[in-house]
């Protein structure tokens, strides 16, 4: 991460026209990312290093291939292309550069960066009465999974986000918070929706925030 930095500040004092565009298509969309100032700088050339690498590639890749056959094993973007970011985005990069491909391919890489540096905390309450060692798995599980700096075990309810619980009928259904009944940790697919839960409503969190 470091050497991408550096050779980011480089490419923001060099002359080269990949370099020049790059500048250009930075400056289109510093503020929608927000980078602005001096106390940025380090993620303005982090941004600068991937935009002119990636240009670069879209520019002399006479075959057109796919970015992505260079991955082994084959790897796929999952980034939110119908929203008002990238829509944003796109359309201060289409401003610069003239092909329609190259502009979605960049734009999305673009909006992913971004989205990838949000920071959201998931909250889970485990509320088990009818089994102590219930309890104990699924907080183990729950840790061995997932980073307590982002999905952590909460001693609230009040401040939850999900609520586990083997009691589904003692909570309020109207309270606005996810209630996920768990009565058996024997059953792996269950456990899998709680999983897949978990991963939806992080997502939903990074996008509000």
């Amino acid at each position: 991460m470091e050497q991408k930095k550096k050779l980011g500040k480089y490419f923001s004092t060099s002359e080269h026209p990949f370099c020049i565009l790059a500048k250009k298509i930075f400056t289109k969309i510093a503020s929608l990312i927000n980078v602005n100032g001096l106390e940025n700088d380090e993620r303005k050339y982090l941004y600068l290093y991937y935009i002119v690498i990636f240009n670069a590639w879209c520019l002399l890749n006479d075959e057109n291939k796919d970015v992505l056959s260079f991955y082994i094993p084959f790897t796929h973007f999952e980034l939110p292309q119908n929203t008002l970011l990238f829509s944003k985005i796109k359309e201060e990069i289409l401003s610069v550069v003239n092909d329609r491909k190259h502009t979605n391919l960049l734009s999305n890489l673009i909006c992913s960066l971004s989205i990838s540096e949000k920071k959201g905390q998931l909250s889970i309450y485990i509320q088990v009465i009818k089994s102590f060692t219930t309890e104990i798995f699924i907080r183990n599980r729950l840790t061995s999974f997932y980073n307590k700096q982002n999905i952590y075990i909460t001693d609230s309810y009040d401040e939850a986000d999900i609520v586990i619980t083997d009691t589904y009928e003692r909570f309020n259904k109207s309270s606005g918070k996810e209630i996920f009944y768990l009565d058996s940790i024997e059953d792996e697919l269950i456990l899998n929706e709680l999983n897949e839960l978990i991963r939806i409503k992080y997502r939903e969190k990074l996008r509000n925030n």
